[in-house]
């Protein structure tokens, strides 16, 4: 396992795991804010990518099979010139947003499973599926930035597309950008296959491509319910920032452009998967200028917690940010009384407190006592009476993750 605090270069010959170019099931652990440049060639076997952004041009990252599944959570890269990202082995993103430029590419070779994630092809990049499948849910791959210039494409070379839930599709921007695919993909919502054959979308004289069944150019979409419009972002984000106070969680943002914007709705997980709207802030509209929005979650989570906004426009179409963590070190609200004291102490847990063990440790940094307590058991007695006088540390860890110290004085007179 490996946390990364600051920025770093991975070189042929400087590595966190070494020199060679193999590394076989690593965890890495990215402090938000961290950019990682790749500078050689990679391989990932069953490793475990934890937050960060990465960068790499004109390299190759390859993943293997041979340890299981290599995941990404909450973590960017961005491809350019001429990077390949292979994925020989099974690949998983979760709130993820993966960016190809120049003529980078991404070849699936395995499967592929997306929820909550992004893979976005620009200018000439593109996407090849020739492994068993692409899972999608809450995801979206998008051929194309909507310059005509580019010619980036999604193609299914034996890969099953499947899309999970109405949210998930592929975009197609314009009419040099394509989806290819021999055959059908799969709508879960709709429980059918749809044809992506004989459709002639967006072909023939008015366009500049030729009618070919397997190709379906743009502006459209692959959505579970079929063709469709390709969405364009209402909004583009300029800064996103999530930040723990005591007993809250400030989430602000600004928009560099909008476009018939709607409303932010600001929604929280514990989990990563399973999402909750906790609040919901206006939109300028429409706006060519910087504008600076801001929400305050007073509902602090114990442990951690994960915040992205939905940005919805007018016609109710709408995109999802990238997601941001926080992680609350405290248990709040923990009273301790008497303090000082002298036989007994009476310790109240806040409601939000998991399981939670309650060490008192003495100045030689010993345990001398230690306390399991359930979830929700209100006030907790702690008996001092075989303790001697002195400053004790009550130490309060929760199976959420949070803990808390507080100093405790035991006195009986001289």
């Amino acid at each position: 396992t490996y946390n990364i605090t600051t920025d770093e270069v991975w070189t042929s010959g400087s590595k966190p795991w070494g020199k060679t170019d193999y590394c076989q099931k690593c965890t890495f652990n990215i402090a938000e804010g961290v950019v990682v440049t790749i500078n050689s060639y990679i391989v990932f076997d069953g490793a475990t990518i934890n937050g960060g952004t990465f960068n790499a041009k004109d390299r190759k990252v390859e993943l293997w099979s041979n340890n299981g599944t290599t995941n990404f959570n909450n973590t960017k890269f961005n491809f350019t010139g001429t990077s390949e990202f292979t994925g020989n082995g099974p690949v998983a993103l979760t709130n993820s947003t993966f960016t190809f430029a120049g003529t980078s590419n991404m070849l699936s070779n395995h499967s592929l499973v997306m929820k909550s994630s992004s893979m976005v092809f620009n200018q000439q990049s593109y996407f090849i599926g020739q492994g068993s499948k692409v899972d999608l849910t809450g995801s979206t791959l998008i051929a194309g930035d909507g310059s005509l210039t580019s010619k980036a494409y999604v193609q299914m070379n034996g890969a099953k597309l499947n899309l999970l839930d109405a949210t998930s599709g592929v975009q197609v921007m314009n009419a040099n950008n394509y989806y290819y695919n021999w055959g059908s993909y799969y709508s879960k919502p709709a429980n059918t296959n749809i044809s992506t054959n004989d459709n002639k979308k967006n072909c023939g004289t008015i366009y500049p491509n030729a009618c070919q069944t397997q190709f379906v150019y743009g502006p459209i979409a692959m959505t579970s319910g079929g063709y469709t419009a390709p969405l364009i972002l209402p909004v583009i984000i300029r800064d996103f920032v999530a930040t723990a106070s005591a007993n809250s969680v400030n989430i602000s943002w600004s928009t560099q452009q909008e476009s018939n914007s709607a409303f932010f709705a600001i929604e929280r997980s514990t989990d990563g998967n399973n999402w909750n709207q906790v609040g919901q802030v206006k939109a300028a509209g429409n706006s060519a200028k910087v504008i600076r929005y801001s929400f305050t979650d007073l509902n602090l989570v114990n442990g951690s917690a994960h915040y992205r906004l939905k940005m919805v426009d007018a016609d109710n179409k709408f995109a999802y940010s990238d997601v941001k963590s926080i992680r609350s070190s405290s248990i709040a609200s923990v009273k301790v009384y008497p303090n000082p004291a002298t036989d007994y102490a009476n310790i109240t847990l806040d409601a939000k407190a998991g399981n939670s063990i309650i060490r008192l440790i003495n100045q030689s940094g010993q345990v001398v006592s230690e306390k399991s307590v359930a979830a929700n058991s209100g006030t907790v007695v702690l008996p001092l009476q075989q303790f001697q006088n002195g400053t004790y540390a009550l130490r309060i860890s929760d199976d959420k993750g949070a803990d808390q110290t507080i100093k405790l004085l035991v006195y009986r007179g001289r």
